[in-house]
């Protein structure tokens, strides 16, 4: 029989002296449940937000993408394409190039990023899932045509459905001996559709056929080799198998590796909401100390009995600090089914949505079940740090009661 977890309980859930000492302690347990919820919850938010952009990167960023170390591009080489075609695992491969240009429609004039892609740049990502308006047409052998960015086509005014006006795009020209030489080449090509999946996407790619951005840019060679695999889980060994293929000036990313800077950022702020909202667990232990103490000032007669019949200071202090860890847990188990409730509430029907022009309607959550064991780690040590204090001094109380000799 587990004494310590038996008068603890009684404890708790027992009568005491005094009411307020109940409503304390409820107080105390309900305080914990939430800051236990929160912390889940805000976790399970961001985990949500994470999974949401990485997916949405993954529209446009391949699995794997091969780049020159220096300079904007290099040379495309067609043995080297054809060996990375013939790799066990390997789908699909775009070749691709991006540069800055000055873009203007109608009147209105901006600055943009125009990638040029080939045909198969549509089976490496998932580029069409995005489209929101019109049409994908890459076909380097017909009129130009181009998608746009959401955001860019709302800040320039861009109507696809408008085949009269084409949108016109302006290249800076190599500087030249020849000071009579236009400053720019420029080209017209046709918006066919628009795109949206990421704000900093949206507002400044337009996306074109690879050969109408190398006959602007008068340049032949290539920016990016991008490639689709089969199955992710064989990406060890591809990425493995490309490096033994490609000349040291090429590097190789993977899709995490391409947007390194971004998905660690939303690491942090995880872990910072998760520092912010344990702080708050941290203050909040207070009230367990100061729940805890007013029960060992209430048991003082208990605590002067049990030391009369033999109960050793190390007994007393086990048996309060048993309480405050089952306050604790009291609360942690109830905050973990409170989240649990919401997870799926939110999952299942949007409890909690996002204003219109977002591109979901309702705040994305996924509940890990690492952070889940994070969380009940340190709420379990925030518990049993405010226990120890009440816990030593009810073991130092000194004895109410006096036998008789």
């Amino acid at each position: 029989m587990n004494l310590p977890f038996l008068f603890a309980r009684r404890y708790i859930f027992g009568k005491k002296s005094t009411n307020a000492i109940n409503i304390i302690t409820g107080i105390t347990i309900g305080g914990l449940a939430l800051g236990t919820a929160a912390l889940v919850i805000i976790m399970s938010i961001f985990n949500g937000f994470g999974d949401l952009v990485g997916n949405l990167f993954n529209s446009f960023n391949p699995d794997i993408k091969i780049s020159a170390k220096q300079g904007k591009g290099f040379v495309s080489d067609d043995n080297l394409v054809l060996q990375i075609r013939e790799l066990d695992g390997v789908i699909s491969v775009s070749q691709t190039l991006e540069e800055k240009a000055l873009l203007e429609y109608r009147d209105l004039q901006d600055v943009g990023t125009i990638k040029g892609v080939d045909e198969e740049f549509r089976q490496v990502t998932t580029i069409d899932s995005t489209i929101r308006e019109g049409y994908i047409d890459f076909n380097p052998d017909g009129p130009p045509r181009a998608i746009v960015g959401a955001g860019l086509r709302r800040r320039m005014g861009i109507n696809v459905a408008d085949f009269f006006t084409q949108l016109r795009i302006f290249m800076p020209r190599k500087a030249s001996r020849l000071s009579m030489d236009k400053p720019f080449r420029s080209k017209s090509v046709q918006p066919s559709g628009v795109f949206s999946f990421q704000q900093e996407y949206d507002f400044q790619y337009i996306i074109t056929p690879l050969s109408f951005l190398q006959s602007l840019t008068g340049r032949k060679d290539i920016g990016a080799i991008e490639i689709k695999l089969r199955d992710l889980e064989d990406l060890n060994r591809i990425k493995t198998e490309l490096q033994a293929l490609l000349p040291e000036e090429l590097r190789l990313e993977d899709r995490y590796e391409q947007d390194a800077e971004f998905l660690r950022l939303m690491k942090i702020e995880k872990w910072m909401g998760f520092a912010i909202t344990s702080l708050t667990l941290v203050i909040l232990s207070f009230t367990i100390v100061g729940a805890l103490w007013m029960i060992v000032l209430d048991k003082r007669l208990d605590i002067g009995i049990l030391k009369s019949m033999g109960s050793t200071r190390s007994d007393i202090f086990r048996l309060f600090f048993t309480t405050g860890l089952m306050m604790t847990m009291i609360g942690l188990v109830i905050g973990l089914i409170i989240s649990v409730i919401f997870y799926i509430l939110q999952k299942q029907f949007g409890l909690i949505g996002i204003p219109e022009g977002f591109i979901v309607s309702a705040y994305p959550i996924e509940m890990y079940l690492l952070d889940v064991l994070a969380v009940i780690a340190i709420v379990s040590i925030i518990g049993a740090l405010a226990s120890l204090l009440p816990a030593r001094k009810a073991a130092l109380m000194q004895d109410i009661l006096r036998v008789d000799g």
